[in-house]
This record gives C-alpha cells, structure tokens and sequence, in this order.
C-alpha cells in the first residue's frame, strides 16, 4: 500500500504545477464541485474514490472490502485556515479561486 500511496503522490504533486507526466486519455478524473484530479488508470484500479463539494479522499480499495478502513489521504478546499488547524496531518499544498473570487487553501490530509 505504501508504494502506490507514494506513486500517487508524486504523480499529485507533479500535476499541481499543471504539468501531468501521464497522458489524459489513459487518467481517471474526479470532480469536486472546486477542482478535478487526474490519477492514472493503473492506479486508480487500486483506489475507491469519495468525492464532496470541497473534497476528493481515497481508499485502498483492498483494505476497504476487508472492513479494514483504508483511508489513504484527502485533497480538501477550506475557506479559513482556522477550518484546519490541528488537523493531524493536515498539511497546506496550495491555493485556488473559485469563480465568484472565493480563495480556499489546499489540503492534503
């Protein structure tokens, strides 16, 4: 689990820049009602994939049909830092702005 948590990783980070080192056609999108984010298809087959208005989470979806949990990590939109401070392991990756001019940080969890 670990290896393709960190594969995924990196393949988020690389995209954030807006620069993804895999071709659209072979990604797997999924859509907040703030931002998208593309995974590659080989490994979006080990994910489940929960999406909210303001948030994206995976789980390995291995660990999930065991009842063992799964939860890998979140992207989250949240208005105030005040929203996420104290989160363990909330960590801010970076900002957007919403199309009525609303800046949200980035978190991963």
């Amino acid at each position: 689990m670990k290896k393709w948590l960190g594969i995924l990783l990196a393949v988020l980070f690389v995209c954030q820049a807006g620069a993804c080192a895999f071709a659209e056609d072979s990604a797997e999108e999924y859509t907040s009602e703030l931002f998208t984010v593309s995974v590659p298809k080989d490994i979006a087959e080990l994910c489940e994939v929960e999406v909210g208005d303001t948030s994206v989470s995976f789980y390995h979806r291995a660990s999930r049909e065991a009842n063992c949990g799964g939860f890998a990590f979140a992207i989250r939109a949240y208005v105030s830092p005040v929203d996420y401070n104290g989160m363990p392991g909330g960590r801010k990756i970076g900002e957007l702005t919403a199309a009525d001019g609303t800046i949200y940080d980035v978190v991963l969890t």
